[in-house]
């Protein structure tokens, strides 16, 4: 994780340097055709060496940067309100620190270990394995100095899945993956920042320690101590600007340091060009971070998932796909995962053969891939492509099979262990035989209602709901689908007729338009006679 530097200790008024913070995820800039690029060359197998990728346990890393992040936080309010000058960067992370909050609990909701461990990985050239989106999203972060765009990161994805198609699990990840990546960055420019502001503090302070000392043997007694900090820019900067005054005690400062920064190999003008270069990119990338953060808030990633999955360009360009609901659409997209899992095929190869067998049974229009995916001919699809389905769908479709049976045997079960059970109660309170069985009769209808509560309850925690497809008609009902919505009702009196064609004008102003029409189908109350002439 962080390179730690060792203290140094020359002797004892030797100060410590903190620890070394990690360089930015920051690589070279690349355009949407280059990224385009890059992707295919990803899913090729030719990554190359991305600084920090896969060290560490993910979730283990998430805890750690929350925490870290935070602790710079702290740490930079608590020196603002001392009054300390604090960088546009650390601004940043004081004004949008709920924003960053929010991200990291997202991540940690959004990739649970069981579905982290799940994701197809790649190997790095260090030899570590990660998934495949996490490298995507870390390439492209690096690529673009944090900088989010959903048509950027699309390029990149499609040349990923130009060669290798990505999984449609691996697809929704994705703006999880750019959170973590966005608030790794993060934490490392947060860490750099603090660093820097403890630097110049110090830095600040040594200026003012030599201000008080009038002996050149004592000024050096004390620069000595701060020999490994003058090869730092933030250090020898700040010290720079302290001692421009030009008097005695800063005319030796001024030549030790230069004797150091010589020593080091650098000189006061190359680092102070290198400390401003470090304020102005990391004011940069953090306010990238952060506007990114809220991009991959704002996103609707439903419709940016649909443009780039390969599963849905399949069922759109074949099938009648394009027209269904959002959750329809989900449901076949999740059929065809649990068919890929089962199967030992690809999603893409099951999704290839389920459009064909759909076109094959139906004629030239073909059946709904949904009559294949959840409806009566799964079954059918299943054997075809090997499908195995768990002991506990086995289990369940055995209770579908069974009609009333599969409700009456639970419940029965249920029952007579309720009755065996008050049975054991009575037994041991020491009644009669005439008391027991006046009490065991009376208790049966009791035992038989929770029967069927504790079976309905359990019903509903191991079995979903079978969810009707339905299309979504953006542009209202059409006109092969054309529909007559009729309302019965009885009118008893001419206030009854108001308020029924009042409610039929709230459905139809709170319906789709298009070819959707309502009716009253009305009839009077019944009457003991025949003909009367009673008017309401």
């Amino acid at each position: 994780m962080n390179a730690f530097s060792s203290s140094l200790r020359a002797g004892p008024d030797v100060h410590p340097l903190p620890p070394k913070a990690e360089q930015p995820i920051r690589l070279d800039y690349y355009q949407e055709e280059r990224l385009r690029r890059l992707g295919a060359e990803l899913a090729s197998g030719r990554v190359p060496d991305f600084p920090g990728l896969g060290e560490g346990e993910f979730h283990a890393r998430i805890k750690e940067n929350a925490a870290r992040i935070l602790a710079v936080y702290t740490d930079t309010n608590s020196a603002q309100a001392r009054g300390e000058a604090i960088t546009p960067a650390a601004q940043w992370l004081l004004d949008n620190n709920y924003l960053v909050e929010e991200s990291i609990v997202q991540v940690r909701r959004d990739l649970p270990k069981r579905f982290y461990r799940e994701l197809p990985t790649v190997k790095l050239p260090g030899g570590a394995l990660v998934p495949r989106t996490l490298l995507i999203a870390w390439a492209y972060i690096a690529h673009t100095d944090s900088s989010v765009s959903p048509d950027t990161f699309r390029a990149l994805v499609e040349g990923y899945q130009s060669v290798e198609p990505l999984k449609i699990g691996e697809i929704w990840a994705l703006p999880s993956f750019l959170r973590f990546v966005l608030a790794e960055n993060l934490r490392r420019l947060a860490v750099r920042v603090d660093r820097a502001r403890l630097m110049r503090r110090t830095a600040n302070e040594t200026a003012d320690r030599l201000a008080k000392l009038e002996s050149p043997a004592e000024q050096e007694a004390l620069l000595a101590g701060y020999s490994a900090h003058a090869s730092d820019a933030s250090f020898a900067t700040q010290l720079l600007y302290r001692l421009r005054d030009g008097s005695k005690s800063a005319g030796n400062a001024l030549r030790w340091l230069e004797r150091e920064l010589e020593r080091h190999g650098s000189d006061a003008e190359e680092i102070t060009r290198s400390e401003h270069r470090n304020l102005a990119s990391g004011n940069v990338t953090t306010g990238n971070i952060i506007r990114g953060f809220r991009t991959v808030n704002d996103v609707d990633w439903t419709q940016w998932f649909e443009a780039v999955s390969r599963i849905d360009v399949i069922l759109r360009e074949r099938t009648r796909f394009a027209e269904l609901d959002f959750a329809s659409r989900d449901q076949y997209r999740t059929e065809i995962e649990d068919l890929a899992r089962r199967s030992g095929l690809s999603e893409t190869a099951v999704t290839e053969r389920v459009v064909a067998r759909s076109l094959e049974t139906g004629g030239e229009d073909g059946l709904d891939v949904g009559f294949f995916l959840v409806g009566p001919r799964r079954r059918e699809f299943e054997k075809e492509i090997g499908y195995r389905p768990t002991m506990s769908d086995r289990v369940l479709r055995l209770l579908k099979r069974g009609g009333w049976v599969s409700l009456a045997v639970p419940v029965a079960l249920l029952t007579v262990l309720f009755m065996l059970t008050a049975w054991t109660l009575v037994a041991a309170a020491g009644l009669s035989t005439g008391w027991a069985t006046l009490l065991l009769v009376l208790f049966l209808f009791p035992a038989m209602e929770g029967a069927v509560a504790l079976f309905n309850t359990l019903t509903l925690v191991f079995m979903r709901p079978t969810r009707l497809i339905g299309y979504e008609y953006r542009d209202g009902v059409p006109e092969e689908a054309r529909t007559l919505v009729v309302v019965p009702a009885l009118i008893g009196s001419r206030g009854d007729v108001e308020d029924l064609i009042n409610r039929v004008e709230v459905h139809h102003l709170a319906n789709m338009r298009g070819e959707l029409d309502y009716a009253l189908l009305t009839d009077w109350p019944d009457s003991n006679e025949e003909h009367s002439e009673q008017v309401g």
